[in-house]
Order: C-alpha cells, then structure tokens, then sequence
C-alpha cells in the first residue's frame, strides 16, 4: 500500500477494503501479544512513561520550549451588544526524547514534537446591558514523531492526520449508515527515509464475527496491504506478526509508545 503527496502538499491516501476495517484472524493466529504499561505521571507538563512488551521506556527528557503568541483588537456587535473584542493565540511548542530499551540490549530513540494550543476571546469595553460572551480553548497534540534504532540507519517518521467521518467511509468504501463512533477519524502515516510506507487506520472489530459477539475496537498496521500488527483497545495489547524483522517489530512498537504518550498525555 502506497501512498504519495499531491502537487498541493496532501496526503492522497489509497481506498482500503472493507475485510481491513477488521483486524483478520491470521494476523491474530500468528502474533505475539505485547501489553502496555503506563507509569503514574508524577512531574507535571511532561509525558507519562509508556513500555511495551519487551521495549522498556528508561527515559524521557524534555527539549527547549518555544512559544509564539498572536492577538488582534476588533470591533463587534453580537447579541444585543456591542465593543472591543480581543482575540488571542498562543502556541508552544517542546520535543520529548525518549529512549527505550528494546529485549534488554537495542536502543530506540524516539523525539515527539509535542504542541499546546491555547486561544479564546477577552472582551474590552461594552456599551449594552449585556456582555459579549468570554471564550477560551487549550488542547495538546503530537505534531510529528522521529523514530530512529541503534542498529538501523532508517529514519522513521510518524504524522497523524485527522479525518472526517464522510472522508473515512469514501476511503473503505463503505455506506455512511455502518456503525461507527468515530466523529473525526485519525489516521497515522508512518514513513521511512528508505521509501517504506505503514498506514495505522482506526478498527471495528478482531476476528471475523467479532461485531456480533465481543466488540472491541482497535488500530491495525498495513504494509504492503498486509495486516502485520494491530492494537485492541480492551482488552490492551498489541498484536504483531512473530514472521516479521527485529527492527519492524521495533519500529512498531515505538510508534505505538508514541500513539499511546500522546493519548496519556
């Protein structure tokens, strides 16, 4: 499965078959089942320590902090009211390192551009016996993850992108009336300097009759349009094919470490 960048800067994505909105029992019968361990967050504004299976996170230090803000004064009429309105951003911007230890001897780097955006509204004089409405919003995301091993030159790098709900049933070819809690879809683009490309795309179901007997909801891992790995929600384990390399089975692991720091954060 292949995926290429058009001449506007998108992503073009190809369509994927309804079987892969499941995670297929082959995949099931021929993996390894890594559980994920979560430490307590003890200091604030960092990322909690997240291992799995055999990789073991043994550090994470933070990156400088950079922060770039933005207002603008107008004047606005809304709801009976009318006076200056002040419109804020502000944006900071910090990388993690983590380094995490995969079978007890090869080491995996991981630096996630970590992102914090807080914006809102601030009202300055108003001249009505009814104020204009105060808003603010804060979210934090992980912009993109630089995945590298001690033991390989490939440089991987994870990107999220965010979906609509119409967007991911154009791509599996699916009517709009399938079940789904989804509202925005994320999709992980996972892409090695070497031209490797995996696609990490949200699931329904594990198994073939899973959705009429024990739902549970998921990440699957496509390469070459192959199911090589793939995450269950509940219980929580990572799947992944005991067939493949020691650095794909570490490469996977460390971008789930990602996915799931991002997600405890």
């Amino acid at each position: 499965m292949k995926c290429k960048l058009s001449a506007f800067g998108f992503l073009i994505l190809p369509l994927i078959s309804t079987s892969q909105l499941w995670v297929d029992t082959s995949l099931l019968n021929n993996s390894d089942k890594w559980k994920p361990k979560v430490a307590p967050l003890i200091i604030a504004n960092t990322l909690k320590k997240v291992s799995l299976g055999p990789i073991e996170t043994v550090k994470i230090n933070k990156g400088e902090k950079k922060v770039s803000r933005s207002k603008s004064r107008d004047f606005r009429v809304q709801n009976e009211a009318w006076g200056f309105v002040k419109d804020y951003e502000s944006v900071k911007r910090q990388p993690f390192n983590i380094t995490s230890i995969y079978n007890g001897t090869d080491s995996i780097f991981l630096n996630m551009k970590m992102v914090n955006k807080t914006k809102g509204q601030t009202t300055g004089i108003i001249h009505s016996k009814k104020d204009l409405p105060e808003s603010g919003s804060s979210f934090t995301y992980c912009e993109e993850t630089i995945i590298e091993t001690n033991n390989d030159t490939t440089q991987w790098i994870l990107k999220r992108e965010i979906l609509s709900e119409e967007k991911y049933y154009e791509m599996c070819s699916m009517p709009s009336s399938f079940p789904t809690r989804f509202v925005n879809v994320e999709i992980w683009n996972l892409a090695g300097s070497g031209g490797d490309t995996i696609i990490i795309y949200p699931v329904k179901g594990f198994g073939p009759n899973e959705y009429k007997t024990k739902f549970s909801e998921g990440l699957v891992f496509i390469h070459k349009d192959k199911q090589i790995a793939a995450y269950q929600f509940s219980p929580k384990y990572l799947w992944i094919r005991k067939d493949l390399s020691e650095i794909f089975k570490q490469i996977i692991g460390a971008s789930m470490i990602s996915i799931l720091s991002d997600y405890h954060n």
